[in-house]
């Protein structure tokens, strides 16, 4: 679709709509005020409830298309659709950071991420319990070297279980035993590189930490070692490799690796 001074292209990659826009002139402005219609216009018709705009064909953002762009996510939280943002260039980014646009939607240097992060959104961690009041008693294992100990101690002030939580406490526990080869821990951290718990968002850090995991049979992890060739996170995508991670993890058990094959034999 295109209007006189955008393409529009769009296709669905795992059930999330990709937008992409492209800039056909940057000196005629006078249809911009029609982009956010049109933007939701495609968004309602592809019944699709997380929607990725890639902005790496617009060469020069205007104030005009910020304005565009606000309207557009006030338009999809009033319908219920997730909003993220891709590809901006360096000088956009820095437009739209100017007028705070980074708390209204979520930006991604690249689209893998974008993509990856709303497949995260859908696939919480599991969550870990660990009993309250023993953060002392795992505090006197873990100094004794016992790596389960500081694997549930990290966890303990994380989640401020019988201890005052403390993020980055819990990420030394957490490294601490990860390099000892502790599976759990490395699956925590790549939670946190991932998410941006505690630490600045790594995808790089995340696989790293994950594939430990994976290689000495996580599941979850799998599933994220994946997800990772499957979007091309960390690399170019690898669909023979996701499929390979897949496979493992759907083997265990872990329902998300066999919807993700699914998706691999639809095309998507």
């Amino acid at each position: 679709m295109a209007n006189r001074n955008y393409e529009i292209s769009k296709r669905i990659i795992g059930g999330i709509l990709v937008l992409d826009i492209r800039s056909k002139s940057s000196k005629e402005q006078d249809s911009t005020s029609a982009l956010a219609n049109t933007l939701f216009q495609l968004i309602q018709d592809s019944n699709c409830q997380q929607v990725l705009l890639d902005l790496q064909g617009i060469d020069f953002i205007t104030s005009d298309v910020i304005g565009q762009l606000i309207m557009l996510h006030k338009k999809c939280v009033a319908d219920n659709r997730q909003l993220k943002i891709c590809g901006a260039t360096a000088d956009n980014r820095l437009a739209l950071d100017l007028v705070r646009f980074d708390t209204l939607v979520e930006m991604y240097e690249r689209k893998p991420h974008a993509i990856t992060a709303f497949k995260m959104g859908e696939r919480k961690p599991l969550e870990i319990e660990v009993e309250a009041g023993s953060a002392s008693e795992y505090q006197e294992k873990a100094n004794a070297g016992d790596l389960d100990a500081q694997f549930r101690l990290g966890k303990c002030l994380e989640t401020g279980c019988g201890i005052e939580q403390d993020f980055k406490a819990a990420m030394l526990w957490y490294e601490k035993a990860a390099e000892q080869g502790h599976i759990a821990s490395q699956h925590a951290l790549g939670i946190a590189y991932a998410y941006g718990i505690s630490v600045p968002q790594d995808f790089d850090a995340a696989f790293n930490y994950y594939k430990q995991a994976a290689d000495q049979g996580h599941a979850e992890a799998q599933y994220w070692v994946g997800v990772s060739f499957h979007h091309g996170l960390i690399d170019e995508v690898d669909l023979a490799r996701a499929q390979k991670w897949y496979v493992e993890a759907a083997e265990q058990g872990y329902a998300p690796a066999r919807e993700a094959l699914t998706e691999i034999k639809r095309g998507d």
